[in-house]
């Protein structure tokens, strides 16, 4: 099935994104973005099929991630504050969907 999902982004948004997807300083095109949101609506179906029978934890993840971890922030210390934002927002999704939480 083709599908046909408008996404309205503004320059700053599309610059934003390109930043944060490859470090390049310009927007995003339509074709980078048609790449990105396929790469994102695949990699959601191969995270199905391999949580299918999903494996325990090995580690209590935190119910919520306030503050980039010192270890991180130390790594990512040269990243812009929107980045920082984006990495925060998609560990607080994962440590969710650990946890049960939608």
């Amino acid at each position: 099935m083709n599908t046909n999902i408008k996404v309205t982004l503004t320059d700053e948004q599309r610059r934003q994104l390109q930043e944060q997807l490859t470090g390049r300083v310009r927007p995003i095109s339509r074709a980078e973005l048609t790449d990105f949101v396929t790469g994102a609506v695949q990699g959601a179906l191969d995270c199905e099929e391999v949580t299918v029978q999903a494996p325990t934890p090995c580690f209590q993840p935190r119910a919520d991630l306030s503050a980039m971890p010192k270890r991180w922030a130390d790594n990512y210390a040269d990243k812009p504050d929107h980045w920082k934002v984006g990495w925060m927002r998609g560990w607080n999704m994962v440590g969710a969907a650990l946890l049960g939480r939608k």
